[in-house]
């Protein structure tokens, strides 16, 4: 456990998971777009 307290430990567990979160759904926006883009060349 990084931190002593615990708000501080549960900030930061919470803070990796939104932003694990927000690379998924960018990743899922980038690959849309992507797919999108293919759609249009065909």
């Amino acid at each position: 456990m990084p931190c002593e307290n615990v708000n501080c430990f549960l900030d930061e567990k919470y803070f990796r998971l939104r932003k694990n979160r927000l690379r998924a759904v960018n990743q899922k926006a980038l690959q849309n777009s992507k797919a999108g883009q293919l759609l249009k060349l065909l």
